[in-house]
Order: structure tokens, then C-alpha cells, then sequence
């Protein structure tokens, strides 16, 4: 087994990895495919740990069920104007999906956006609840009017 942390490129910065570096890094032994093993999860709790931070006053999102949703959350954000709810999900196993988020009560459409938070579709959906079939590794970007 061989680990290569640092690639010590010269090109195109020559200062590059220079200075103390710190690692962190983990074996997980499964019996299972990666996509049923728990591999996934373990690589986001090691790599991007959840921090809870106390919160004083009332959360400005309204509550979305995901019970359905069999993809990952990269983004819950207020648009850039302010004006809706962004979610950016991403297919993590490698296969087509179709998946449901539930919108709270408060939601009045949905539609889906680039990366610029602008419209890909040419008219909103509406409705209790987002349906989206996402393809494998699929990036979606959802913006959500409230």
C-alpha cells in the first residue's frame, strides 16, 4: 500500500506545499460495494465533520422533509437577492434516482437553476413537494420561492 500526500509540483506555483503540512486520513475496511457500505458517510464525517453552533434566535429557513431524498445536501442558503431558498443536492451512489422533498407549508414553487441561481426550465412548479429524477453523480441546483 503506498500514501502520496504531497505532489511538490513546481508549476505553476513554485512555493507550492512549502511549510509544515498537516493530514488527516483513514482506512475503512468494508465487505460491501462502497456505494452500500457506509464508506460515503464516514468519508464527509472525517472530511467535513457537522458543527453545531448554538443558535439564539429563530432559523430564518423554513423546515424541508428529506425522509425521501436518497441524495446529499451540499447547500441550504438564501438566494443571492434575498428572495427565495436555494438546496443543492448531488447523487452520491452512482445510479438514477428519483427523489421527494417535502416543501413546508410557507413555499409556493419550485424550479431549477444553475450554479448562478438562474432558471434552467422555462416556468416554475408547483406544489407540496419537489420531484426530481437525478441521474448518477448529478449535481441539482433547486431554487424554492417562499
Amino acid at each position: 500500500m503506498r500514501l502520496s500526500l504531497l505532489k511538490s509540483a513546481e508549476y505553476p506555483d513554485y512555493t507550492a506545499e512549502q511549510g509544515e503540512q498537516e493530514f488527516i486520513y483513514a482506512l475503512f475496511v468494508h465487505t460491501e460495494p462502497w456505494y452500500e457500505s457506509r464508506l460515503i458517510k464516514e468519508a464527509w464525517d472525517l472530511n467535513d465533520p457537522l458543527i453545531a453552533l448554538p443558535v439564539s434566535v429563530r432559523s430564518p429557513f423554513p423546515v424541508f422533509d428529506f425522509s425521501e431524498c436518497d441524495a446529499f445536501l451540499d447547500v441550504l442558503k438564501k438566494s443571492e437577492d434575498g428572495e427565495d431558498v436555494i438546496l443543492r443536492l448531488h447523487e452520491k451512489k452512482g445510479g438514477k434516482r428519483l427523489i421527494k422533498i417535502g416543501l413546508p407549508s410557507v413555499c409556493t414553487a419550485w424550479i431549477v437553476v444553475d450554479l448562478l441561481e438562474e432558471p434552467m426550465e422555462a416556468s416554475w412548479h408547483e406544489g407540496s413537494m419537489i420531484e426530481y429524477c437525478l441521474h448518477p453523480f448529478e449535481v441539482v441546483t433547486f431554487r424554492v420561492r417562499w
